[in-house]
């Protein structure tokens, strides 16, 4: 397991999860970017 130490926060990260993480924290924002706009665009529609 490859560990990195942030400095300052004193945590300890295993690398493969906090990417993991990040990819999630994209995807999530990504699906709620779009979800956003398809709502956006159905109240357009809608008038």
């Amino acid at each position: 397991m490859h560990k990195i130490t942030i400095e300052g926060g004193g945590y300890v990260y295993d690398i493969k999860l906090f990417c993991v993480y990040l990819l999630l924290r994209v995807v999530m924002a990504l699906f709620l970017i779009k979800y956003k706009k398809g709502i956006y665009i159905s109240l357009v529609k809608e008038f």
